[in-house]
């Protein structure tokens, strides 16, 4: 792998740069996977370094009546190991421990530590696991799929619609997260030699959680500095304060009583393509093309609210409220959009001319990338009644807003020749010429060849007879330069540096 962006290119249905898709696409909607690591990714130029992973999704076949296909899938999912924590009796004995080595004096005595270990006083002297305060025993997740298939003979399709639901790991969760996909592939015989294709994928995810983060400093790390002589709730089912090092109580962190933090991303790829097999004009000749374009749409919504909480007071019996936080609420909103377009068409020579087979390819490609975010923040709200820009305050010192865009894009021409010998002796060479306009012009263009050869050793004769279950033996040999430039936009202008 190379530097920076390891990441391989995926290929969908012929589309690169949709490696985003492939991790929420389903098993009922995959064709076929292959993945190129030696030098045959080198047609992929210079995105391929990483190897290439080149994936089918399914179609309908002409001729054949619809077939319907309904799936379903139950998970359940758990924690396979927790971190172990001192209760509350081992916390004290070992903090008593420590202030004896270094000279200081116990803070629990001896009958407090007993309280601990029988629980006679929740309110006072509860005895805490905090991640099993937080952490559900078993969280379930569901996966539905239907889906159509057949064709006719100048027709062929396959639409499929799917959802999934997952549940958080967290007890009272505001954590869940929910996709529905829609995918149609569209095949129409328009001649006997002219074939269009349509594709439509489109994908609405919903991602929701608390207003507080599970991130390194986030929820997990709060339940690990968390008391164990604390608890998150009284007995009648208040909330509890000075729960933790930083005041903080985890089991209420990871409910929307904090906020929400949510998510909604639209995602739609559509390509048309088409297919012209030109044998007219003569045997094997062929062109196909293909325009694709993608539209991703983000938009998230963060309102973080204080909550209250109570100490209680052993002498008046009294519970005191107060809140988390003395921020007042705050709302953040970020939209962001992406578009890809891509075009691609090649010519094709594929022919047998009694048993040397001759194939090559001569294609164009070229594909623009834009991507705009802008976001919006206004703190101290006066309420936390309304969560909306316009019940934000009024003192524009409360505001803070900000945005970037990004903008690249490609153009490639490529080719490659092959032969081989009733399948036994190969060789094929390809060549790819990039440019990427994340480099400076005068090095925007890179050249990738590629060359291999092979040996089918299972179709000799004194294979075929004396090792008749070695039926696709082969010895292979490759060579192939790749190149990776995924650097990011305009990497190259901070190379430079204005001195006074």
């Amino acid at each position: 792998s190379t530097l920076g962006n390891n990441s391989p290119l995926i290929i969908i249905d012929g589309v690169p740069g949709r490696g985003d898709e492939f991790s929420r696409l389903t098993g009922e909607e995959i064709e076929s996977i292959n993945v190129l690591k030696d030098a045959s990714g080198a047609i992929y130029g210079a995105r391929s370094a990483n190897g290439v992973i080149l994936v089918t999704t399914k179609r309908g076949k002409y001729g054949e009546a619809p077939k319907v296909t309904f799936t379903y899938d139950l998970g359940l999912q758990q924690p396979t190991r927790l971190v172990k924590v001192a209760n509350a009796v081992e916390y004290a004995e070992a903090y008593n421990a420590m202030q004896a080595i270094t000279g200081g004096t116990p803070k629990f005595s001896a009958e407090e530590i007993e309280i601990f270990r029988n629980g006679s006083d929740p309110y006072d002297h509860p005895n805490t696991n905090w991640m099993e305060e937080i952490i559900k025993p078993v969280s379930a997740q569901h996966k539905y799929g239907v889906s159509i298939n057949g064709g006719s003979e100048r027709v062929a399709y396959f639409v499929q619609f799917n959802g999934q639901y997952q549940d958080g790991i967290y007890e009272k969760s505001a954590t869940n997260y929910s996709q529905y996909n829609l995918r149609s592939n569209i095949d129409i015989n328009v001649t006997k030699s002219f074939k269009l294709g349509v594709d439509v994928s489109a994908r609405q995810q919903h991602k929701n959680y608390s207003a507080y983060p599970s991130n390194n400093y986030g929820i997990f790390y709060q339940a690990m500095r968390a008391f164990p002589y604390s608890a998150p709730y009284y007995p009648d089912g208040k909330i509890r304060s000075n729960s933790s090092v930083d005041n903080k109580n985890p089991a209420i962190l990871v409910q929307d009583i904090t906020g929400y933090n949510k998510t909604t991303i639209n995602t739609i790829n559509t390509t048309l393509s088409a297919d012209w097999d030109l044998s007219f004009i003569t045997e094997g000749l062929s062109v196909n093309g293909k325009l694709a374009y993608d539209v991703v749409n983000n938009f998230n919504k963060t309102w973080t609210t204080p909550w209250t909480v109570y100490s209680y007071d052993a002498k008046t019996e009294e519970f005191i409220a107060g809140k988390s936080s003395a921020n007042k609420p705050s709302l953040k909103e970020t939209q962001a959009q992406s578009t890809t377009t891509t075009l691609n068409a090649s010519i094709n020579y594929d022919r047998d001319f009694s048993g040397h087979h001759v194939t090559a390819l001569a294609g164009f490609e070229q594909s623009s990338y834009r991507y705009d975010t802008f976001n919006a923040q206004i703190n101290n709200f006066d309420s936390d009644i309304l969560d909306e820009f316009f019940a934000g305050s009024a003192d524009k010192n409360n505001y803070s807003i900000g945005g970037k865009a990004i903008e690249t894009a490609r153009r490639s021409f490529f080719g490659r020749l092959g032969y081989d010998y009733k399948s036994k002796y190969m060789i094929q060479g390809i060549i790819r010429f990039d440019g990427s306009e994340n480099f400076p012009k005068e090095n925007r263009w890179g050249v990738f060849p590629g060359v291999s050869v092979g040996w089918r050793l299972s179709e000799e004769p004194w294979i075929k007879d004396n090792a008749p279950a070695l039926t696709n033996l082969k010895i292979r040999a490759s060579y192939g330069e790749q190149g990776n430039d995924q650097i990011g936009s305009y990497r190259y202008t901070t190379l430079y540096e204005v001195v006074n």
